[in-house]
């Protein structure tokens, strides 16, 4: 069988994934992973079904789907594993319980319930697999997020003057007892549900989801955003998701990297302001659109005179001050979410430290012994940077790249969460959610260059590699009350020709409408 990729380190085939002695094959759609247990990949047919000339490609997006599956909690396994954690006479706030299904983030990693998690994942490609456990899952985290409001442990303040934050009398761990989430000075990334429900509307095109947006963005800027904003135009707030201090944040404490000003961050509320934007206009209020317009080109005009004027660092300090490193979100965001020409943003994603594992969170490290957001690669994120390489690089060769580093998922049969850089060890959680969504995002966005718009318009702009054969069938794909079968033909980028239910179509587009589609395309080089 044809090599798909390989470095210093792997070797991705069509049928098989090896790293050293260590190797994991795919016959018949049974995965055998390098200890020898032997996994069905066949995803149930309420998701959509993949089939293609490469066995592992299929293979990764049922193991993508089956780690999906395992995650998924009901409320009575939620009250039940609760239980357990905190023992059995455990008392639920208030509200506490959520009405539908969640996520957990990864096997056995915590009870807690995180909205980046699943609001990175949704985007990467859950939506389009599990849209109602999505939307269910954030629409319960922002109702306790207002339950909790700006309540932070004894161990935490907010070192910014405004801010109306409340000091309880309990620890962090206690407050984790009592809200099973952390206080917001861990959080202040907090906008990214907005990539996550967006992503559910396009999905589902749910209608009741847009004031919901609309309704939530007015609240929490409100009692929270706001008090983040400095005169210069940007928020204050750590990079997203690293969100304890130490090493990677100079050794500041949790509680004072909240003071800092993070690139990833302020990209993410460009990125939420485009989408409100959008949300307002299908709406018909024009007057919001604009004003979110109007948001989003100040905040992207900050971006580039700040950080542009520091080197793209990954934060800058209470004094204005670069942090002295890069971190790859913030880089990857700045093409994705078009705050740069993409000229500009590929030469920063170009020079970018690579590695045979994935490319690290942070570059230079920080120093410190430990392995998780320093010395570390993430695969979720290494993806999120695949994507923006994808948008203005050569796409057949991120695909190839980034199908190679996702697959070492075959040796142990689930997506892990963290991998030590030079080693490859994988010191995370197994299964974690936004690790199996990154597998996703290599199939719908990257493969199939699925693209939907919020008025209801879907576009393929497909890329299949000669390495994974000249065949590749997606059905069951539903988007609204549309369910697309997608055939793909042939090898490259160029679309030679198209039909959508059999007859000649000008270009791989149709818009959302109640029933069954196939659309076939044919690719050349």
């Amino acid at each position: 069988m044809s090599k798909i990729f390989s470095n210093d380190a792997l070797e991705l085939r069509s049928d098989a994934f090896i790293e050293g002695e260590r190797k994991a094959t795919v016959e018949g759609g049974v995965l055998t992973c390098a200890d020898g247990t032997r996994i069905d990949t066949k995803a149930a047919e309420r998701f959509p079904r993949l089939s293609s000339d490469c066995p592992m490609l299929d293979a990764m997006y049922g193991i993508s789907v089956r780690d999906h599956e395992r995650l998924v909690i009901d409320p009575r396994m939620y009250l039940y594993m609760m239980c357990q954690r905190y023992g059995r006479d455990f008392k639920i706030p208030e509200g506490f319980l959520p009405g539908g299904s969640v996520f957990w983030a990864g096997y056995g990693f915590n009870t807690y319930l995180y909205t980046r998690d699943t609001a990175y994942s949704s985007w990467l490609g859950t939506a389009h697999i599990l849209p109602d456990v999505v939307k269910s899952h954030l629409q319960y985290l922002r109702d306790l997020r207002r339950k909790i409001g700006l309540k932070v442990s004894k161990q935490h303040d907010i070192p910014i003057d405004g801010v109306p934050f409340e000091q309880l009398d309990c620890t962090e761990r206690e407050m984790g007892l009592n809200y099973n989430t952390n206080s917001y000075t861990r959080r202040t990334d907090d906008i990214v549900w907005a990539l996550g429900l967006w992503e559910c509307y396009r999905s589902t095109f749910d209608k009741g989801l847009l004031p919901y947006m609309l309704e939530q963005f007015d609240y929490f800027d409100e009692h929270f955003y706001r008090h983040f904003l400095d005169e210069d135009g940007l928020y204050r707030g750590q990079s997203t998701f690293i969100d304890i201090g130490g090493a990677c944040y100079g050794g500041r404490s949790g509680s004072r990297t909240v003071a800092l000003k993070a690139l990833s961050t302020n990209c993410l509320y460009v990125k939420a302001f485009e989408i409100l934007g959008k949300a307002a206009a299908l709406l018909g209020d024009d007057s919001r659109a604009e004003e979110f317009a109007s948001r989003r080109g100040r905040l992207a005009e900050s971006i580039r005179t700040r950080f542009g004027a520091n080197d793209w660092n990954h934060y800058l300090d209470e004094e204005g001050k670069p942090s002295g490193r890069r971190e790859i979100l913030g880089l990857a965001f700045l093409t994705l979410f078009d705050i740069l020409p993409p000229g500009e943003g590929a030469k920063l994603l170009l020079d970018y430290e690579g590695g045979d594992y994935g490319r690290p969170l942070l570059w230079p490290f920080c120093g410190s012994d430990r392995v998780y957001h320093d010395n570390s690669t993430w695969p979720f994120a290494d993806t999120i940077f695949a994507l923006a390489e994808h948008k203005v690089g050569n796409r057949q060769d991120v695909i190839r790249a980034t199908m190679g580093k996702l697959s070492r998922a075959a040796l142990e049969g689930n997506f892990n969460e963290v991998i030590e850089y030079a080693t490859g060890r994988m010191v995370g959680c197994p299964g974690y959610i936004w690790s199996a969504a990154s597998y996703l995002a290599v199939i719908f966005k990257m493969i199939a260059g699925l693209e939907v718009d919020g008025a209801g318009k879907v576009t393929f702009a497909p890329v299949l590699p000669a390495e994974l054969g000249d065949r590749l069938d997606l059905d069951g794909l539903k988007i609204g009350g549309m369910t697309i079968n997608l055939r793909l033909r042939g090898n490259g980028e160029r679309v030679e020709r198209c039909t959508v239910d059999g007859s000649e179509a000008d270009s791989p587009s149709l818009d959302v409408a109640p029933g069954e589609r196939v659309v076939e395309i044919r690719l050349g080089e």
